[in-house]
């Protein structure tokens, strides 16, 4: 009798463990985001769906599951793209020109983040 009180008590403290470590975490989660990347003929290189937390930073959600090259906010490489003039990799948020560097992009849940390899000279009326 004891054995079973005990057996009991054990499972009732794991699972409220998981319990209250999932609560911990769902209160963290801020949502997710697909991000694509591109390159100079417009197909799809390298493409994923991630999950992020509050303090996700979009540089380090990068590097962890991309081969990418940064610097000072720019992209100079990515999945085996790279920065060669006059084509640069550009950041779009739901096909739209980033106006930021990705030091300074905000993660927002549902969005898309595109890394597209063209010629500045397309992207840019001069």
């Amino acid at each position: 009798m004891l054995k079973k009180l005990l057996i009991s008590l054990g499972i009732m403290l794991i699972v409220g463990t998981i319990v209250v470590l999932f609560v911990v975490l769902r209160q963290q989660y801020e949502g997710e985001i697909t991000i694509k990347v591109y390159n100079s003929e417009s197909l799809i290189v390298a493409e994923g769906k991630h999950e992020f937390f509050k303090k996700t930073k979009f540089t380090e959600l990068i590097e962890k599951n991309y081969d990418a090259k940064l610097n000072n906010g720019f992209v100079d490489g990515i999945s085996g793209l790279e920065n060669d003039y006059p084509y640069y990799i550009f950041i779009y948020i739901d096909d739209v020109l980033s106006e930021f560097g990705i030091n300074d992009i905000i993660l927002e849940d549902g969005k898309v983040y595109s890394f597209k390899l063209q010629d500045m000279n397309e992207v840019y009326s001069w």
